[in-house]
């Protein structure tokens, strides 16, 4: 999934432990509703560690920038869809929620 993305290599993810999937499944479940890049980078942060990885990198300011939260979240969301769909669970919200 790394090959396919240009947003998630930005954090250099590296394996550092096995996936729980209690952890995994209740971060799929959290929809993507972030209203600015840095709020999709911690979203993205969070993703990689319920899925065993850490970022190595953090994205700065400036690099940030170069995103806007709309592609960024796709995205995010696009992996979240991926991963719901190779573990077969079907209790994960999928979509756009609106911001309260």
């Amino acid at each position: 999934m790394l090959d396919t993305s240009s947003w998630i290599p930005l954090f250099a993810p590296k394996a550092a432990r096995q996936a729980v999937w209690a952890e995994l499944v209740e971060e799929l479940s959290h929809p993507v509703n972030s209203t600015s890049t840095s709020q999709v980078a911690e979203d993205t942060v969070s993703l990689l560690m319920a899925m065993g990885m850490e970022a190595h990198a953090y994205l700065s300011l400036t690099a940030l920038a170069d995103w806007t939260a709309s592609e960024a979240g796709t995205e995010l969301q696009q992996w979240k869809r991926k991963l719901k769909t190779a573990f077969g669970s079907k209790d994960v919200v999928t979509g756009r929620q609106p911001v309260a």
